[in-house]
């Protein structure tokens, strides 16, 4: 049985007896899908996984049998506990407890664009890992998962640069031979960066992609946003997020655009998701931020959070 990534709904009529009780599909996010399951005791049908899966258990302790690839392995899985499972793998699974995880699938040819900046294609083998603890897969995703639960609020650009956070870890810890990463200590150069920026600043209103920014840079999506945030002091997704910000502000002074045509002019794909993102970044909502400066006549309005308060999330 072969299981397509990009199918995430079809794995679990495939390969479990539940659906997931949330899923990526629906999120419009291209270089990772991600599905949360809460699945009684179950026995899997063998499949042969078309996608790197990352398996984050949470929940109770579980005992699992695993075959994988013709190798047997007795686990007990607790919270925290990553398995990593690699593109081609012939996988089958039984447990005997209700068993709560999360699966992240990243699809090879992303794994190898990426890889390709650091690794020649015989040295990009991604090494299994039945059972590791690792705090970082973890946190990562969790964060996926929040995201879902809260509708995928955070779009896919921030989806895109925890995936490619998630595969340059990888690449650093978990790869048969690990590649030798360049360094970079002066960032981006300067008319390169003010390209980038030119082009956010021009397409506030769309969907905006790490690898569409990477690709005006001319380089990989990992290095582009590493040497973005060595250059002015933020990752992309924040910056983005930034200037779509203070787009809105300028917007919201005027009382002829209703709140929603100003979240849609800077690229927030509802009211909604506008009023919370914009709330958590200034510390009021567009209505109040509106009254407030209304009532300033022509005052400019500056409120925001501390710099320590700026973003909670993880940073990529």
């Amino acid at each position: 049985m072969f299981v397509d990534p990009e199918k995430t709904r079809d794995i679990s009529d495939l390969v479990y007896s539940r659906q997931p009780l949330l899923i990526s599909q629906t999120a419009a996010w291209r270089s990772i899908q991600v599905a949360h399951y809460l699945h009684p005791p179950w026995e899997t049908p063998q499949y042969f996984a078309l996608a790197h899966l990352i398996q984050v258990h949470l929940g109770k302790p579980v005992n699992m049998l695993l075959n994988l690839s013709g190798n047997c392995h007795d686990l007990q899985l607790t919270a925290g506990d990553i398995s990593i499972y690699t593109a081609g793998s012939l996988i089958q699974s039984r447990w005997d407890q209700v068993a709560e995880f999360i699966n992240l699938y990243i699809h090879p040819d992303f794994f190898q664009r990426l890889s390709a900046a650091s690794l020649s294609p015989d040295q990009a083998r991604l090494l299994q890992k039945p059972q590791v603890r690792d705090p970082l897969i973890q946190q990562i995703g969790q964060v996926l998962k929040t995201e879902l639960e809260t509708n995928g609020l955070m779009n896919r650009f921030y989806a895109e640069s925890l995936a490619t956070a998630l595969v340059a870890h990888l690449l650093r810890r978990y790869m048969l031979l690990p590649p030798t990463l360049r360094q970079h200590g002066d960032g981006l150069p300067e008319y390169c960066l003010q390209q980038v920026m030119d082009h956010v600043h021009a397409h506030l209103a769309e969907d905006l992609s790490l690898d569409e920014l990477a690709a005006i840079a001319q380089i990989s999506p990992y290095y582009f946003a590493r040497l973005f945030k060595q250059s002015i002091g933020v990752s992309p997704h924040q910056y983005v997020i930034q200037r779509r910000i203070e787009r809105a502000k300028q917007l919201l002074q005027d009382d002829q655009i209703a709140i929603a045509d100003v979240a849609l002019q800077c690229g927030f794909p509802s009211h909604s998701h506008f009023t919370k993102l914009f709330q958590h970044q200034t510390g009021m909502t567009p209505k109040r931020y509106r009254h407030d400066h209304k009532a300033l006549g022509d005052g400019v309005l500056s409120r925001r959070l501390p710099e320590s308060e700026f973003d909670h999330r993880i940073s990529f």
